[in-house]
């Protein structure tokens, strides 16, 4: 009896072992890391909570206020966008060619670029919301435009779904379904909000702008000398505010003129240690250019480079964009495609929108030398062990795979020559008739 109810339970924890837990188990409700004093969630931007949460993005702004860092943020976008766009049909079906040829119309009557710009700003703040405008055309339900809001206007709740803070309603107001498209960067754990490079970027341009004030106060203590004026013991006040006012008319004027009797000189500044803005300043680029970019030679070459480092450096930024590029395909295929499609297409597998890497033609044309050098030599490797009286076990084998293919025999120049009787001719070529 004992045995039996051993092996009932011991069947018991097999089934249980066995079967799959539907749905997931870690979710927002029972995650520690997370404050719960509502039923929206807050950012995990360290940077953003110590400054007030969500409405400290404006932080983020002032980041792009800075030349360097607007042009590497505006670089890895531009380098996305001008990838040309594709739309692949989900099937062969005749329904799910014409989704796709449906929804390549759709995105070639908005300006898409324009929208894959502003979505893509959730690189620098961990996410983006794009209202879908809709109208009509037809029997179709199409897009009309895709709006692009700010995102300080947004909050998420548990269920990670975007709420609309209002003057009315600031713990934000539930949104109807199929409207909203949320774009996420940085997404780590239970944090809708997503993780943006601005996170990284704000101490590096904050340092430098901090860095550059202090460089302007150097630049006026030591670019020019300062006057010092003298004036006779027991001078009164007014006349040491007549020679102050020179002074001052000194260091903002050409020429001045000044009290007979009065005596002025100029004291140099003597610079020791080491003051050089300009190192500090280029540090703190570097460091923004890497965060970005992941690399540094493409924005900060300088007077030394090489052709190889730059081209390295440059598919480093062609690796980054890979991931921006599927990460927003995802979002797309995910959200508006995906409502176009059961809205009009009902049953249609789903078709998807990309955005590849551009072919790059020199380089192919490279490899491809580099591959007929190498199957060259190995060629010439395999009649070198031939004429010496060994030849691989499987030479077909070798030959597929030296080819990158399927081959098949074919006769030789020799043993053509040896199948084609020789023609011997007794005279010359111009005494044949």
């Amino acid at each position: 009896m004992a045995d039996t109810a051993g092996t009932e339970l011991q069947q018991t924890d097999e089934q249980k072992a066995a079967t799959l837990r539907m749905g997931q188990y870690a979710t927002a409700l029972n995650d520690i890391t997370i404050p719960f004093f509502t039923d929206v969630l807050t950012p995990l931007d360290d940077v953003l909570m110590s400054r007030g949460g969500i409405q400290a993005l404006k932080f983020y702004d002032e980041i792009e206020r800075d030349p360097h860092a607007f042009a590497v943020l505006t670089k890895r976008k531009a380098q996305l966008v001008a990838r040309e766009w594709i739309v692949k049909p989900g099937g062969e079906a005749a329904i799910d060619i014409q989704a796709a040829e449906f929804i390549e119309d759709v995105l070639a009557g908005i300006d898409f670029d324009d929208v894959c710009k502003s979505l893509l700003d959730a690189t620098l703040k961990g996410f983006a919301v794009g209202e879908a405008v809709y109208r009509k055309d037809g029997r179709h339900k199409t897009l009309d435009r895709i709006v692009s809001l700010e995102q300080r206007r947004f909050v998420f709740d548990l269920n990670w779904k975007p709420r609309l803070v209002t003057t009315f309603q600031m713990m934000g107001e539930r949104l109807p379904e199929r409207k909203f498209i949320v774009h996420r960067f940085g997404v780590k754990g239970n944090n809708p909000y997503g993780i943006g490079l601005g996170a990284k970027l704000f101490w590096p341009v904050q340092f430098k702008r901090q860095g550059l004030a202090f460089w302007m106060r150097y630049m006026e203590r030591f670019a020019s000398p300062i006057p010092v004026g003298k004036h006779v013991q027991g001078a009164g006040a007014a006349e040491v505010d007549r020679l102050m006012n020179t002074l001052s008319a000194i260091s903002g004027s050409s020429s001045i003129t000044i009290p007979l009797g009065t005596e002025l000189d100029t004291f140099e500044s003597q610079r020791s240690g080491s003051g050089d803005y300009d190192s500090f300043a280029k540090f703190q680029n570097s460091e923004i250019s890497k965060a970005v970019l992941g690399e540094t030679l493409t924005t900060e070459m300088g007077d030394v480079g090489a052709r190889a480092a730059s081209e390295t450096h440059a598919s480093i930024l062609d690796v980054l964009v890979d991931g921006d590029a599927d990460l927003l395909s995802g979002t797309l295929n995910g959200s508006v495609i995906r409502w176009l499609v059961d809205a009009n297409y009902p049953g249609a597998a789903l078709p998807t929108v990309w955005r590849p890497r551009m072919s790059n033609e020199m380089a192919e044309e490279a490899v491809l030398e580099k591959r007929a050098v190498r199957r060259t030599a190995e060629f010439a490797a395999l009649d070198a062990a031939r004429a010496s009286g060994f030849e691989p076990a499987d030479p077909e084998g070798m030959a597929a795979e030296i080819l990158g293919g399927p081959v098949r025999a074919v006769a030789t120049d020799t043993e053509a020559q040896k199948k084609t009787p020789m023609i011997r001719l007794s005279r010359m070529p111009s005494q044949l008739t």
